[in-house]
């Protein structure tokens, strides 16, 4: 029996914002550079699992010692910068106890991959949180080290689309929050689902795996993006990009 493909909300965000990227990470397998900002969501993410896997914020003192140990520095271009993020960790943790350590539900899964069909193909995600909370209602939270924006990225809708789907298959229960924690902003946004929105964005994803399937050239998708592709210095159309946002 032929093995179905399999996609992750990652994998599919990467097509979406440019197939030839797509092609240079997942066809030709090229290595990626690191990137500061990578290195640091990393580290506050095995931070947060780690606090949580021990029965959720205690004294924040432990937590500040967690990410020291769970702090990485690849991709800073000097010791200074590192120093300078690591402060800037702290303080982010700092307001995450001050703010939400009451506020949560009991973790349930923590870092968990999930793998679930979709029609003839699999879906899957390393799933950062679920929570259960007092009325037994679940609730989907993925952490992002950046700031809230003023709307979500399609991407990020369609990343909360699949972990729904996934948590539905893996517990049999549907949850009812789908959350974005934005870690630099200290702040949480829920994305309220309908059953009929649900199903649209499962659909604009499973075509977009079609387009994959079928995609023979993976024609570059030029935008400001390309100044922060690992692959820029492989891609002969990186050179048309707009200028860089002031």
């Amino acid at each position: 029996m032929a093995r179905k493909p399999q996609y992750s909300p990652s994998r599919l965000g990467t097509y979406q914002t440019c197939p030839r990227q797509y092609w240079f990470q997942y066809i030709r397998k090229l290595p990626r550079r690191a990137w500061a900002n990578q290195s640091f969501g990393n580290s506050l993410h095995r931070t947060l699992q780690q606090i949580h896997e021990t029965g959720g914020p205690g004294k924040l003192e432990d937590g500040l010692t967690t990410l020291e140990s769970a702090w990485t520095g690849a991709g800073y271009a000097t010791r200074e910068q590192e120093a300078e993020a690591l402060l800037r960790g702290k303080d982010l943790l700092a307001r995450y106890y001050a703010d939400w350590s009451v506020q949560e539900g009991t973790p349930i899964l923590l870092e968990k991959r999930l793998s679930a069909p979709y029609k003839d193909v699999m879906l899957l995600g390393i799933i950062d949180r679920v929570d259960r909370h007092a009325d037994e209602s679940l609730e989907i939270i993925d952490y992002k080290s950046g700031t809230m924006p003023e709307t979500l990225r399609p991407a990020t809708v369609q990343q909360l689309a699949i972990y729904h789907h996934l948590i539905q298959a893996r517990l049999e229960e549907t949850p009812r929050r789908h959350s974005i924690h934005y870690l630099s902003s200290n702040a949480r946004i829920s994305l309220p689902f309908t059953e009929s929105s649900l199903q649209e964005v499962l659909e604009g994803a499973y075509e977009t795996i079609r387009a994959i399937e079928g995609d023979q050239r993976y024609v570059p998708r030029v935008d400001r993006h390309c100044h922060f592709c690992d692959y820029a210095r492989h891609c002969e159309a990186a050179d048309e990009a707009p200028p860089r946002e002031a």
